[in-house]
């Protein structure tokens, strides 16, 4: 039990852990420090605004670099800024396809 309480007192406020790689699944709101969900992840990604995962092991695994995910959320207006026009695309085009039916 000491273990446990030790390792979360060593957790900076943002709740991530200190080195390392987190699932997409960690970062995510609501529970994670990234306000967004998956599909806007991934239009930042594609835009080079949000840290692209990189591969943990030989299979389909891949994580995001802890310390790319607290530059990102140090100036997230940035990588806002950025990626708004492929985002906007991005709604544009999903909203075209619902209309098409």
């Amino acid at each position: 039990m000491a273990i446990y309480t030790t390792l979360q007192n060593d957790r900076p406020a943002d709740g991530l852990p200190l080195s390392g790689f987190v699932r997409l699944s960690q970062i995510l709101a609501p529970s994670g420090p990234v306000p967004a969900c998956r599909s806007t992840i991934y239009a930042w990604i594609q835009a080079g605004a949000f840290p692209a995962p990189h591969r943990v092991g030989p299979g389909r695994i891949a994580g995001f670099r802890v310390e790319d995910v607290r530059a990102f959320l140090a100036n997230p207006c940035t990588a806002h800024t950025a990626a708004q026009g492929s985002v906007m695309k991005h709604s544009t085009a999903v909203t075209a396809r619902l209309a098409n039916g």
